[in-house]
């Protein structure tokens, strides 16, 4: 039995979703989306839409990969809209909760592959890629974060089911449940595996950037960002359903506006632009994008889609570096999305910087905790591996108010299996 979830696991890093999406709940702002997911039932419901995605996986169906991507959260979000007015409660809830999971699950996928995994290729270059660095990070995530309790096994399957099949993918329901009981055991055994301190040294000892950068509140890509992308696209989804949506445009981006201290070259010098709506591939090589330096000199430029048609991650690198200690400005738009519709009406523009962030005076300042979150009882959270992390970097709990200028509002912000060489065929993984 025992192997069998130890197997599971493999496909899946769940139990760290779930920590993305509790901790995207406290970035959120007092407001109806925060009451929302204050309520019991409807939280649980996101916390098991954390882990719906990966259910495919677990029973090697392709329901699995549908669930992470925008066509179908539109989906699903059109069929909730045709139904259900706020307020959200029964049913409604609990299909607005699973969708809001889903959203979390694929969001945080994008951002973790595209920005913290490819640096950790760079930087663990020398592992052994050929095992799993998502069971890896996964288990030494949760041996610094705590395990994760298990989200309820009972959901709406024939619905998701008749869902699923109408967007082009068919299948039943008891499939379905087999995918989740997959994805729950994965979270057990990795939840258990992680208080194993042998297990945990061997993981560090084979990525050892790649499990010990994930806990840096800082680090492009990490847990940490992937919730703040993940509050912000709730955000938008709330939006969208109270019939309250302007173009979205950019919901967040790596590094955030005024950003100092990107290096000219490498991995890091990545920008990342996560949008509120996603784009087809066809449609990056002429999206209206440029980046000039301090001087006004464009800097030559290479841009993807992190994946493949329908993401909403988009990187942006310098092809021969960007400009020594200056300041950049990026500009796009204006840009319509996969279906056509306004992304950007008005040209977005990021500002960032290759010379050093200012010198740090020293002075500490206390940021407030949002409400239910406080700096005691934090060890007992951390366990000792844990605070053996804490001790190497500067790792404090997300306890704090969100970027102020990144504020979430109440309405916003102002893998399919294609290429298996250069893509793995699942990819939504990790964090899953």
């Amino acid at each position: 039995m025992w192997w069998w979830i130890a197997a599971a696991a493999l496909a899946n890093g769940d139990g760290s979703h779930l920590w993305i999406s509790e901790t995207a709940r406290d970035q959120l702002p007092v407001g109806a989306l925060r009451d929302f997911l204050e309520d019991p039932a409807a939280w649980e419901a996101v916390r098991a839409g954390s882990l719906f995605p990966d259910g495919g996986y677990g029973v090697d169906h392709p329901y699995g990969e549908h669930a992470h991507w925008p066509p179908f959260h539109r989906a699903y979000r059109g069929w909730i809209a045709a139904r259900w007015q706020p307020p959200y409660q029964g049913e409604a809830a609990l299909h607005l909760g699973l969708l809001l999971g889903m959203i979390s699950h694929g969001t945080a996928d994008q951002v973790y592959d595209g920005l913290y995994m490819e640096r950790a290729r760079e930087e663990d270059g020398g592992s052994d890629w050929g095992q799993s660095f998502d069971e890896a990070t996964e288990v030494c995530f949760l041996a610094a974060t705590g395990p994760q309790e298990l989200p309820p096994l009972e959901l709406p399957y024939d619905a998701l089911a008749a869902l699923l099949t109408a967007d082009g993918v068919a299948v039943d329901a008891n499939t379905l449940r087999r995918g989740q009981a997959a994805v729950n055991l994965a979270v057990l055994w990795a939840s258990g595996a992680s208080q194993d301190p042998e297990r945990v040294a061997a993981y560090q000892a084979q990525f050892p950037w790649g499990c010990v950068h994930q806990i840096d509140e800082d680090q492009p890509g990490a847990p940490a960002h992937e919730a703040r992308v993940v509050a912000h696209a709730w955000a938008q989804t709330w939006a969208a359903l109270s019939g309250d949506l302007a173009p979205g445009g950019v919901l967040d981006s790596s590094p955030l506006d005024g950003g100092a201290g990107l290096p000219e070259a490498g991995v890091g010098a990545r920008v990342g632009l996560f949008l509120a709506s996603p784009l087809l591939s066809a449609q990056v090589p002429e999206l209206a994008l440029r980046v000039v330096d301090e001087a006004g000199v464009e800097v030559e430029i290479s841009r993807r889609l992190f994946y493949r048609d329908h993401s909403q991650l988009l990187l942006i690198e310098p092809v021969a570096g960007w400009t020594p200690r200056a300041a950049h400005t990026l500009t796009l738009g204006p840009v319509d999305d996969a279906w056509g519709e306004a992304l950007l009406t008005d040209p977005w523009r990021l500002h960032f910087s290759t010379a050093p962030p200012p010198a740090d005076t020293g002075e500490v300042r206390e940021e407030p905790a949002p409400s239910g979150c406080s700096q005691a009882g934090r060890g007992e959270r951390w366990g000792p591996l844990g605070l053996l992390a804490l001790g190497a970097l500067r790792r404090r709990r997300r306890c704090q108010t969100p970027h102020t200028d990144r504020q979430i509002g109440e309405t916003g912000l102002t893998h399919t299996q294609e290429e298996r060489v250069t893509l793995p065929c699942r990819r939504p993984r990790r964090t899953g």
